[in-house]
């Protein structure tokens, strides 16, 4: 694991999450909605969410995101 990632807490993942999204103006996902795994592998990250966009009449656009990182502890 990267140096400054031994020993980081979920709340401060979360909290450092809450800070950036706020100044870049995103709402669509929280921090609670990050699932954090921590093991003896190393540090993952995954979050799924979905936006819908109108487009016309009663037509949307419905996209999907499942973004994820791990981080290998070796």
């Amino acid at each position: 694991m990267i140096p400054e990632m031994q020993g980081v807490q979920s709340k401060d993942i979360r909290e450092s999450f809450s800070k950036r999204a706020m100044m870049n103006n995103i709402n669509v996902v929280t921090a609670n909605d990050i699932e954090i795994v921590k093991d003896a592998r190393g540090l993952s990250l995954s979050i799924s969410y979905q936006v819908k966009i109108p487009l016309i009449g009663n037509a949307s656009l419905l996209l999907k995101f499942n973004p994820s990182s791990f981080k290998n502890s070796r």
